[in-house]
């Protein structure tokens, strides 16, 4: 049985965060926090809309091996991890901080660039559009 969700990546192309953020609107209005990766290809094209972990009210915690299987499974180029906080408030947590530098730091190792990581709750946050990456 398989507990995560998967949709369709289809022809998102990532242009802006702004773009991505509203590809993923609908995590505003979740009740639980979720953590999703929008794997792209080479010509930023979506190749894998996925979400991989689920959380409760006020976390989800990530496993860094199962991010980077997902995504070498996929044949993704680079990556965009987007993830929702339920309460509204879009700042970035600690955990947050942390675990977007060691999932930057995986990929440098393998070639798998991180993009972005965006946090959204009543807006977003942009960890590229903050010089945070």
């Amino acid at each position: 049985m398989k507990i995560y969700i998967k949709e369709k990546a289809g022809d998102i192309a990532l242009t802006s965060p702004g773009k991505v953020c509203e590809e993923f609107k609908a995590l505003s209005k979740a009740d639980q926090e979720s953590f999703w990766l929008l794997g792209l290809n080479q010509a930023n094209k979506g190749v894998l809309k996925e979400c991989i972990f689920l959380g409760g009210l006020s976390e989800c915690m990530i496993d860094i091996k199962i991010i980077f299987r997902r995504l070498l499974q996929a044949g993704c180029a680079q990556f965009i991890c987007i993830h929702n906080h339920p309460g509204g408030c879009f700042t970035p947590s600690k955990y947050d901080n942390e675990i977007t530098n060691r999932i930057k730091e995986a990929g440098k190792i393998i070639d798998l660039p991180l993009l972005d990581h965006i946090i959204i709750g009543d807006g977003y946050f942009s960890y590229k559009e903050n010089n945070r990456l």
